[in-house]
């Protein structure tokens, strides 16, 4: 999936109309044709039973078809990426005319293959310059000819400049690429990308019209998925295009949302988002007033990137733009994963599903000696709480379907985008947004049942009545979960057993109900079940014979993202030596780790986390768990009884603080610990903090007021 850059905010602006004679049409696409059906954008703009509400909302995701990833294979590059590229001869060109093309990065060359006949261009690009600045492009202008590479993600851009500089020694510049370079990139995007579609539909009680009301709807179509900013303009803009329905009314709108002011936004990695997002969750819990009216710092984590911003709140970006005259403030999300998807509220989904009804209720069952009622991939027994359910029919990707007779479109919408958030856990599990119909009816019904465990929102009955269009109906009108007869009879003739207690389903279950009862806030709901599918994926090995998860590992195993997981780019380590992420998952999800595998693990990660680059440490942060409000597999390490473990502890804990956002992971009982850590290794070599700061050049007096060093600890650093 190609990532968008920030130079167009708005791709297509649409606009459909209720005719009593010719049914629902789509009025005007601007600037030019989507190349989707037109009758089926109409139906998914003016959605059935449109009329009963004065105005609703609808989602949809067009060019969604799922492309078949290569199978993975042990590359012998240090790099290998699809990405797009350009060189100069004489004037820039797309190189062959093609859109993508296989780059690798081997000792000092990149090799760029076509991949129509697999001729191979070499650039020697030992000690070259290179340009980038916050987007997926990376400039070549010392090398002949002029390469320039267009990645499909700003972390796929990290990834590749990491090894980039490590094993090439290539010089970055701060200059500006071409303006003929810039104007190709731009004009240059892939032919059909996956477009986010926001739709607002009203209805407008005229004297005098057949049935006495028009219906029209106007919807913005952009590869951002925070579109639900554009709400306030497209609001006005609907208005105005009940006025005079012409297609000026699209051109304003477009011309007003890709102004240059979208262009300058900050672009994060996934890495960089997560570790924010770690360090806000772990404010919440404090519920600290001061908290919003703090300056927080925010950089873009790359050791050749120099600026920095300042921002009162991390979580988003204010722009203001112009409409009818009006400044318009849209506050930007700067933190969205891919898979978050406009606006939605996991807070209300969980609160839909911790009282539903499951249906049909029928007996706890045996599948190789392990318990479950329904499905073995979906539950252990009929004491499995209802939230449990639904999170592993997302992950085994059943066909789920909410159902909401005359219900808004915007409550069936915020079901599905909150579930297909969820189903990613995080943007960890691959292929959820092609899951995604947040709006579905007959007419479509066909597209629908293409694809293998969609995620879908209904207002037709009729969709109930027909289980073998479903594997989970959740009906929004009764408040109840129904399994489809299919589904519950595919392992019918299993014996009876007892229901099975799994103590990760029961802390989920208390942290919810807890957290719903002190109403904490959205992004604190979706960690907790972001973090427990996250840990189920982790600790996959040891769950498979433990039989209260055999059956729902089958389930996650038989699934596509299970197998397209290895394929995404942000599963790609920035450490060369690959023991350095298994030894952090040891250290995270191993429930017992002898004393040699534990020296072991600290071990290589202090070596690697001492010599690590920013983007390297940040990939560190973001992999932390996160119900524990820190560095929690690190500061442990203080408390161990073993001398070696405790001084591999102090140096990790240590590197990270002189990382900008490292003192965020550090809490007041850590810092304790290390003052005793340190005055322990006192006595034994030189001074380990001296060592540290030494290393990274950092003023030595910041590490003193953030400790507050008593006289006996300031000893370990001489001049402070």
């Amino acid at each position: 999936m190609w990532r968008p850059l920030n130079s167009t905010a708005v791709d297509y602006v649409l606009a459909a109309e209720f005719d009593i004679d010719k049914g629902s049409t789509l009025a005007f696409q601007y600037p030019q044709d989507t190349g989707v059906d037109p009758s089926l954008l109409a139906e998914w703009m003016l959605p059935e039973g449109s009329h009963l509400h004065q105005q609703d909302a609808t989602w949809f995701v067009i060019n969604n078809e799922e492309r078949t990833p290569t199978p993975a294979t042990k590359s012998r590059y240090l790099v290998e990426l699809v990405a797009m590229v350009f060189i100069n001869q004489k004037q820039w060109t797309l190189l062959d005319g093609l859109e993508e093309h296989r780059v690798c990065l081997q000792e000092n060359q990149i090799i760029v293959t076509n991949p129509k006949d697999q001729k191979e261009k070499y650039w020697f690009v030992a000690n070259a310059e290179v340009i980038y600045q916050r987007d997926a492009i990376v400039y070549f202008p010392s090398v002949f000819p002029q390469l320039c590479i267009r990645f499909k993600s700003v972390d796929e851009r990290v990834y590749f400049t990491d090894y980039l500089h490590s094993s090439c020694h290539a010089q970055w510049i701060p200059d500006l690429m071409p303006s003929d370079l810039k104007v190709l990139v731009r004009d240059n995007v892939i032919q059909k990308p996956l477009l986010y579609v926001f739709n607002l539909v009203a209805v407008k009680h005229i004297e005098g019209v057949k049935r006495g009301a028009r219906v029209k709807s106007l919807a913005i179509c952009s590869r951002h998925t925070w579109i639900h900013v554009f709400k306030p303009l497209l609001l006005m803009a609907l208005d105005d295009f009940f006025s005079s329905p012409t297609i000026d009314v699209l051109r304003t709108v477009y011309n007003v949302l890709n102004s240059e002011k979208f262009a300058e936004l900050p672009l994060l990695t996934l890495m960089e988002k997560r570790t924010i997002r770690l360090t806000l969750g772990n404010r919440i819990p404090h519920l600290d007033p001061d908290f919003k009216e703090q300056m927080t710092q925010l950089r873009f984590y790359d050791e050749l990137d120099t600026k920095l911003e300042l921002l009162k709140d991390p979580k988003q970006v204010e722009v203001q733009v112009p409409y009818s005259g009006i400044p318009l403030p849209l506050k930007i999300p700067l933190l969205g994963y891919y898979s978050e998807i406009g606006s939605f509220s996991v807070v209300n989904l969980l609160n839909l599903l911790q009282s539903i009804t499951i249906l049909p209720q029928t007996p706890t069952k045996q599948f190789h000696n392990s318990a479950f009622c329904w499905h073995p991939h979906l539950d252990s027994g009929n004491q499995t709480h209802p939230i449990i359910l639904f999170l592993f029919a997302l992950l085994s990707e059943k066909r789920i379907m909410f159902v909401g007779y005359q219900k808004p479109c915007t409550d069936l919408a915020n079901c599905v985008l909150a579930s297909i958030a969820l189903a990613s856990a995080g943007d960890l599990v691959p292929g959820t947004v092609h899951r995604c119909f947040p709006y579905a009816s007959l007419a479509n019904i066909d597209l629908l049942l293409k694809v293998p465990g969609y995620v879908a929102g209904v207002t037709n009955p009729v969709f109930e009545q027909n289980q073998s269009w479903w594997d989970i109906l959740i009906n929004l009108n009764s408040n109840q979960m129904i399994i489809s007869q299919k589904l519950v009879k595919e392992f019918h003739n299993e014996s009876s057993a007892e229901s099975i207690h799994c103590e990760d389903d029961d802390e989920l279950i208390r942290s919810i109900f807890s957290g719903l009862d002190l109403h904490l806030e959205e992004n604190h709901m979706r960690q907790l079940v972001y973090t427990y599918l996250e840990r189920f994926i982790e600790r996959l090995p040891l769950l498979e014979n433990s039989q209260g998860y055999r059956g729902r590992v089958m389930g996650w195993k038989a699934s596509r993202a299970y197998g397209l997981m290895s394929e995404q780019s942000y599963q790609k380590s920035l450490f060369k030596d690959p023991t350095v992420i298994k030894s952090l998952s040891k250290l995270m999800y191993s429930e017992h780790l002898d004393i040699p595998s534990l020296i072991q693990c600290y071990e290589i990660l202090d070596t690697a986390i001492q010599s690590a680059s920013d983007p390297q440490l940040i990939q560190i942060l973001s992999q932390l768990p996160s119900k524990d409000g820190s560095a929690f597999p690190f500061s442990i390490g203080l408390f161990h009884p073993r001398h070696e473990i405790q001084m591999a502890a102090a140096r990790i804990i240590l590197r990270l603080h002189v990382q900008k956002i490292g003192p965020e992971f550090l809490n007041p009982m850590i810092l304790d610990a290390l003052r005793s850590t340190l005055g322990i290794v006192q006595s034994s070599g030189p001074p380990i903090v001296q060592q540290i700061l030494q290393r990274h050049e950092t003023n030595t007096s910041q590490l003193s007021a953030f400790f507050e060093l008593s006289a006996y600890e300031e000893d370990l650093v001489p001049g402070i």
